[in-house]
C-alpha cells in the first residue's frame, strides 16, 4: 500500500541572481512584503476555484532561494492542482517581476500534518487530533497533544488522552498543527 504524505510540483524560475546589498532589516522588510504580496497574486490566481491557500514561505535552502506555496483544498490536493497553480503563478509572478533572484517555485498540499494557524483552521479540524505548542507555560508544559474542541471567541479548546481540557489564547500558540498517527497492516 502507498501512502502519499506530500505532493507537488516544482519549477525553475525567475532572473539570474543579481548583486544588491541590502542592510539586514531591510531585508526582513522586503522579505515580509514579497511573502505578502505572493499571497495576494496565489489568492487572485486561486479565486473562483475550491483551492485555498494555507502557507507561503520565502526562504533560501543550501544557497538557493526557495518559494513555497501550500494549497489545499476540501477533497484534498491533486498533482493536477499544484501544476496549474505552479503554471498560473509562476506566469503571473515572471510579469510582475517582483522576486529580485533566481528561485525555485514549489507549490504542493501542506501534508498530513498541516499547520493550523487561522482561526478557520480551528474550527475546519475540530475533532482531530492535533499538536498545539504555546509561548508560555500552561499548567507545567508548552506541548500539548489531543484532540481539538473548537473555539470560543480567540480560545482554542484541546482535550488530552486522560480526558484534560486546555484552553488556550489564539495568540498564545505557537505552533498548532494536525497529528497524523499510522495505523498497523490493514
Amino acid at each position: 500500500m502507498l501512502y502519499l504524505i506530500k505532493i507537488g510540483f516544482v519549477r525553475r524560475v525567475g532572473l539570474m541572481p543579481t548583486l544588491l546589498c541590502y542592510p539586514e532589516i531591510d531585508e526582513m522588510v522586503k522579505h515580509s512584503e514579497i511573502i505578502e504580496r505572493v499571497s495576494e497574486i496565489t489568492r487572485r490566481v486561486i479565486e473562483g476555484t475550491n483551492l485555498e491557500l494555507v502557507e507561503v514561505k520565502y526562504l533560501r535552502e543550501r544557497k538557493k532561494w526557495v518559494l513555497q506555496i501550500y494549497i489545499d483544498k476540501p477533497t484534498g490536493v491533486t498533482v493536477e492542482d499544484c501544476r496549474w497553480v505552479s503554471e498560473e503563478l509562476g506566469r503571473e509572478l515572471d510579469q510582475l517581476n517582483l522576486l529580485s533572484y533566481a528561485y525555485f517555485l514549489e507549490v504542493s498540499s501542506p501534508g498530513l500534518e498541516r499547520v493550523l494557524s487561522r482561526k478557520e483552521d480551528f474550527k475546519r479540524f475540530t475533532g482531530k487530533k492535533v499538536e498545539i505548542r504555546t509561548q508560555t507555560l500552561y499548567r507545567g508544559k508548552k506541548k500539548f497533544t489531543g484532540i481539538l474542541r473548537g473555539m470560543e471567541q480567540d480560545q482554542v479548546l484541546l482535550e488530552e488522552e486522560n480526558g484534560e481540557l486546555f484552553s488556550f489564547p489564539v495568540n498564545e500558540i505557537s505552533l498548532a498543527r494536525l497529528k497524523f498517527e499510522w495505523r498497523g497492516k490493514p
